[in-house]
């Protein structure tokens, strides 16, 4: 700095100086906003899925599957849910019960463990373990409704008891998880006993 300049010449030279300073930083700011939120939304928006085939390469997008898929989906939905919770040993039925619990409707929760407590209870004392067969399936889309038709054994120590059991599931059509990938979840659910074979 010259010291022959008068006080407010130097000072009106380090105020223009701040200034433009200022307006870098500013600048800088603003730019390192506008590629955050440039960032940001691209990150948040769904991916696109290209298919590739021999004969065509198309965008893919999510639609709601055909009424023949949906039903083979709730078939195999169905034999999931009555092979992960009724298929069971005194070790294995806490996981069987919160693997199928996954198939139940948030709603539904509170209930599904409140009608299972005792019977996890009961096997866990007694060394009770169960199968279940199915031996008919029937679904109605419509209604949401999944009648099955099925064998229960019953095995406690060596002896067997073998029944025949109806199921009748509810059930919704809701968002598909890594828990539920079909995104179909139980609403109801009622069991009776056919009697003893």
């Amino acid at each position: 700095m010259n010291s022959t300049r008068k006080w407010f010449e130097a000072w009106g030279e380090a105020e223009a100086q701040n200034a433009f300073l200022r307006m870098l930083l500013f600048g800088a700011l603003l730019g390192l906003v506008t590629q955050v939120a440039a960032l940001t939304f691209l990150a948040l928006r769904p991916p696109i899925l290209i298919g590739l085939s021999s004969k065509s390469t198309e965008v893919l997008s999510q639609k709601e599957p055909a009424r023949e898929i949906l039903e083979l989906e709730v078939r195999r939905w169905v034999e999931g849910y009555v092979t992960t919770h009724y298929n069971w040993t005194p070790q294995t039925i806490d996981t069987a019960f919160q693997k199928a619990s996954n198939y139940v409707s948030q709603e539904q929760q509170k209930a599904f463990w409140a009608a299972n407590t005792t019977q996890l209870k009961v096997a866990k004392d007694k060394g009770l373990s169960q199968r279940f067969y199915i031996s008919s399936l029937k679904l109605d889309l419509d209604k949401r409704r999944a009648s099955i038709e099925g064998e229960r054994v019953l095995v406690v120590e060596s002896l067997r008891a073998a029944s025949i059991v109806n199921l009748s599931l509810s059930f919704q059509l809701g968002p598909r998880t890594v828990e539920n990938p079909e995104g179909i979840y139980i609403s109801s659910e009622n069991l009776v006993d056919g009697g003893n074979q």
